[in-house]
């Protein structure tokens, strides 16, 4: 459930774009910025999220990065301009960072737990 969510959070706008364009005024070349945003947040921020996932514990990132895809799903309808869009995007891009390794990591730990292997 938490990868159907996140992934569905990381960028999901695609063939509505001329239509969001329209109506925020931010234009096409500016949207696909803000995806390069997102995508170099979900890579990057990893660096952040796994070492807090080991030193706090997984629950409290897998809560944090759900709550900032929802901060930026409910702001993604509300966004006006390009600044706005562009800070949006970084912000989907930490919050949908960690599914690309904190499931890995609790898989791990469940199997390890299971087999005493990993």
């Amino acid at each position: 459930m938490y990868a159907c969510v996140n992934s569905f959070g990381e960028n999901n706008w695609g063939a509505a774009w001329t239509t969001i364009s329209d109506d925020t005024g931010v234009s096409l070349n500016n949207m696909n910025g803000g995806s390069a945003l997102n995508y170099l947040m979900l890579g990057f921020f990893n660096i952040i999220w796994i070492p807090t996932a080991m030193r706090f514990g997984r629950k409290i990132v897998y809560i944090l990065s759900l709550l900032f895809v929802l901060g930026s799903g409910i702001w993604g309808g509300f966004y006006q301009g390009v600044s706005q869009y562009y800070i949006m995007m970084v912000v989907n891009g930490i919050g949908t960072a960690a599914y690309q390794a904190l499931i890995q990591l609790t898989v791990c730990y469940v199997s390890e737990m299971l087999t005493s292997v990993c």
